[in-house]
């Protein structure tokens, strides 16, 4: 009975291996080269919108822990007011840092540069910059800040 089962099961695999693809091989190479390029350019834009957020970082925008009817300064508008609002509050001037990585991996992405052990990066990164953002807070930043 199992003999029988492999056999059907071997027949099925070798009936599927000799059809011919549905598109050319090497199409099949630009879509997913084409697909990867589409994330390392998301990244991209993902950091620079975090760039810009960050930049134009104002205190008295609308965030979830300052309400206000004033309208929105920040260049990402009120989700960016939020995203800079939050990071400048936690991490202060460290915040800028978490847009090299992301700029990197994106680059490396678009120019198809795989990315060896990137889980073990992105589980270093917030260690990383907590401990950047604490060696920053030794030095009290300027007065205006």
């Amino acid at each position: 009975m199992a003999s029988a089962k492999t056999a059907k099961k071997a027949k099925s695999t070798a009936a599927k291996a000799n059809r011919a693809p549905l598109l050319p091989e090497t199409f099949t190479v630009f879509l997913k080269n084409t697909g990867w390029r589409l994330v390392g350019v998301t990244f991209f834009a993902l950091a620079v919108a975090l760039l810009l957020s960050l930049y134009s970082y104002n205190p008295q925008d609308p965030a979830i822990n300052n309400q206000t009817y004033a309208p929105v300064t920040n260049w990402a508008g009120t989700h960016g007011a939020m995203v800079s609002d939050m990071l400048m509050q936690t991490l202060a001037l460290a915040s800028y840092l978490l847009v090299i990585p992301i700029i990197i991996w994106g680059l490396k992405v678009i120019r198809l540069k795989w990315l060896p052990y990137f889980w073990a990066n992105l589980a270093a990164l917030p260690v990383a910059v907590i401990l950047l953002a604490v060696a920053m807070s030794v030095e009290a930043p300027d007065p205006q800040f």
